[in-house]
């Protein structure tokens, strides 16, 4: 915003041509006497009925973008199933690589200790 000298701030308002060329002719029809108390009054403000008229569409394409991601991640076998595990990861990383219940068992015991 800018401020003139006449202390009268001036802001950008973005108006469609119909509601412009209305906020003209009212200007220009105004009677003598309502010049003489200042002229017409404009409120300018963003209240419109729902924030975003259009603004669902915009939550339909990122709900059909993360649910095309999840059905691209399955489709290419990133997130697959192994009877009951879920396995996410690329194909090199297999539940089977993972160490069974005997090969735990067979791990060395090591203890630590917390030295200052």
């Amino acid at each position: 915003t800018a401020v003139d000298p006449s202390n009268i701030t001036i802001g950008l308002q973005f108006v469609s041509s119909a509601s412009g060329n209305d906020l003209l002719d009212q200007i220009d029809a105004q009677s003598s006497k309502s010049l003489e108390k200042g002229g017409v009054r404009i409120l300018l403000d963003c209240y419109t009925p729902w924030l975003y008229p259009n603004g669902w569409v915009g939550w339909i394409m990122m709900l059909i973008s993360c649910l095309g991601s999840f059905l691209l991640c399955i489709s290419t076998g990133f997130i697959r199933r192994d009877g009951n595990v879920l396995v996410m990861g690329p194909h090199g990383s297999s539940y089977e690589q993972l160490l069974t219940d005997d090969d735990v068992d067979n791990l060395p015991e090591v203890e630590y200790n917390e030295r200052s």
